[in-house]
């Protein structure tokens, strides 16, 4: 829709956009208008990255350029404000379901809404998002192999939280 519609995006909001690399790619042919540049980011861990890491620049360029917040899905995930930027590894399921992208959205919504009312980045809230939908579709995806859906990452979302919650200082 941003495609078609950048009007849709302006200073005075908080925008977050979700795209998976594929329609990351596509935002940034459009909005760059250079050649996608790749982001081969493999670490299996949480951590913060130096806005000067080459790795991942693109999404801090992207994110200045919208002046939108990006959490950009693919096998680590991308957090960032375009100011400051978290990776998330944490393993996730080995396969995608339809819906997966509206529970992140959802669980999106009150990440963020906490970080408003207690003061915390929106950076972290978006990573805490991540966190939360991706160790939850862990478990689901252990306990039903091949034959999960989005019923069954819902209801393994207390469970994760419980598990990150122990894990995490989230």
């Amino acid at each position: 829709m941003i495609l078609n519609a950048p009007n849709l995006i302006n200073s005075e909001s908080e925008v977050i956009l979700t795209p998976n690399i594929v329609e990351f790619g596509r935002l940034w042919e459009r909005f760059i208008k250079t050649p996608v540049p790749l982001m081969n980011i493999q670490d299996q861990t949480i951590n913060w990255r130096g806005i000067n890491d080459p790795e991942i620049q693109p999404a801090l360029v992207l994110a200045r350029t919208l002046g939108v917040n990006l959490l950009i899905k693919g096998q680590v995930d991308i957090a960032t404000d375009g100011k400051s930027v978290i990776c998330i590894g944490e393993p996730g399921s080995k396969k995608r379901v339809g819906g997966q992208g509206d529970v992140l959205a959802g669980v999106l919504a009150s990440t963020v809404h906490q970080a408003q009312i207690n003061g915390f980045d929106i950076v972290r809230a978006l990573a805490t998002a991540s966190l939360i939908v991706r160790k939850s579709a862990f478990i689901a995806f252990n306990k039903k192999q091949r034959g999960f859906t989005t019923p069954d990452l819902i209801k393994a979302l207390p469970i994760g939280l419980t598990q990150l919650l122990s894990n995490y200082n989230l």
